[in-house]
């Protein structure tokens, strides 16, 4: 459930099936890797602007449910996942894509506040790699590079 104005409201995701939603149109060519992004503020549209002038197919998400769902879907070869989300947290998300066998592949980078205390959980978590939240788009997208399969 998510929160607008004081009222709890029910997501307004997964608006179409699965089937559906693979036909809408991602950021970014056809071919290229995807990428998910999931976070709950602007920072996600501005990581999903900078990946996508990169050559990156993005996809985006709102919280960690939200994501996962989305990974059964379209199986994005790495996602960005801020730890600090509604819902379902990042971590917990992160904990169950680690957990099941056809999502563990995928890389997770965490996005956290850059503290000793954050650091911790986000190892903890099973991410690949940890960022902090101060971390710019552009070294955003040099970890996220790093992750990727090499081009073919």
């Amino acid at each position: 459930m998510a929160r607008e104005r004081g009222r709890t409201k029910p997501h307004s995701w997964p608006s179409q099936s699965p089937k559906t939603e693979k036909r809408r149109a991602f950021l970014g060519p056809a071919e290229a890797p995807l990428v998910l992004v999931v976070d709950f503020d602007d920072r996600r549209d501005v990581y999903a602007d900078v990946f996508a002038a990169a050559g990156l197919r993005v996809a985006t998400a709102v919280d960690g449910e939200h994501a996962l769902w989305k990974v059964d879907a379209f199986h994005p070869s790495v996602v960005v996942m801020s730890l600090a989300l509604p819902g379902m947290n990042g971590c917990e998300a992160t904990r169950r894509l680690k957990a099941t066998p056809r999502t563990r592949h995928i890389h997770v980078i965490a996005v956290e506040p850059e503290s000793p205390d954050a650091l911790l959980q986000a190892s903890s978590c099973g991410a690949d790699a940890v960022v902090g939240r101060a971390c710019s788009p552009e070294a955003l997208l040099a970890v996220v590079m790093g992750l990727l399969p090499p081009a073919r």
